[in-house]
């Protein structure tokens, strides 16, 4: 059952992530930056590199919240 962000535990086609960790893209920004307001290397937050691989690979991510995104499968 879904957990009201679409988030369904223990299910092959979802997970979350931490967006605390400090984790940077291969241009030295961070993966994951909810208040941004750099639209050039971010889209909703998330960084523009990893959501064209995601995308490429039949996934797309959400934010949960300022510190959780959820990843689903396309």
């Amino acid at each position: 059952m879904a957990d009201g962000n679409g988030w369904i535990p223990k299910s092959p086609d979802s997970f979350v992530i931490s967006a605390e960790d400090g984790i940077m893209d291969n241009r030295g920004y961070d993966m994951f930056n909810y208040w941004t307001q750099n639209h050039t290397y971010y889209e909703f937050g998330v960084s523009t590199e990893l959501t064209e691989y995601l995308d490429k690979n039949g996934w797309y991510c959400q934010w949960v919240n300022p510190g959780v995104v959820a990843l689903y499968k396309n």
